[in-house]
Order: C-alpha cells, then sequence, then structure tokens
C-alpha cells in the first residue's frame, strides 16, 4: 500500500513540474514576440515598451520543438486609436530566446 502511494506521489509531482516548466517556457516565448512586436514597430527604446501609439498583446501561443528554435503560432491582439483586432501569426524563436524569426 505505501508503495502505491509512493509510486502515485512521484508520477504526480512529475506530471506538475511537466506542466509547470511547459507554463514557464509558453510565458517566455509570448514575452520575447511581445518584445518583437514593439522592436520591430520601433516602439522599443532603452528597455522600455512605449504603447502609446499601439498595444500588442499576446494572448496565447502554439509551439513545437526543433532541435534549434521553437516553431510558434501565436494569438496576438493589436490595438490602437481606431482599430482593435485579432490575428495569428507565425515564428520562429531560438532556444536560447535572442533571435526571433516571422513566419516558420
Amino acid at each position: 500500500m505505501t508503495a502505491i502511494l509512493l509510486l502515485a506521489g512521484v508520477a504526480f509531482a512529475c506530471r506538475y513540474s511537466n506542466a509547470s516548466a511547459q507554463n514557464e517556457l509558453k510565458d517566455k516565448l509570448k514575452e520575447r514576440m511581445t518584445i518583437f512586436l514593439y522592436k520591430s514597430n520601433k516602439f522599443y527604446n532603452n528597455n522600455t515598451i512605449d504603447s502609446s501609439i499601439v498595444k500588442f498583446n499576446v494572448l496565447d501561443v502554439t509551439y513545437f520543438e526543433n532541435p534549434n528554435n521553437y516553431a510558434c503560432e501565436f494569438k496576438v491582439r493589436m490595438r490602437e486609436r481606431n482599430l482593435d483586432t485579432i490575428g495569428i501569426m507565425g515564428a520562429s524563436i531560438t532556444k536560447d530566446f535572442t533571435k526571433v524569426y516571422r513566419g516558420y
């Protein structure tokens, strides 16, 4: 009985740890894409985001891990003065999170 409880506890801990790591990775990918969107539109200076003209919110990410990068599909909300839209963007992000390439 004790062995079964111990085995169940280990299985639960591994599953929880894996889910936590996946959520952390998703958050990092969303953060990197947000910075990329502001930088590519010249709204990012000195590590500060200027969202006075346009606001980007990366709502969700679906990704596939390749040997050298993450192939990602982002759900992005963009808001301007007279525009509020949600769209899908594809990007590849290197595993060290230093480079973002639009498309796959």
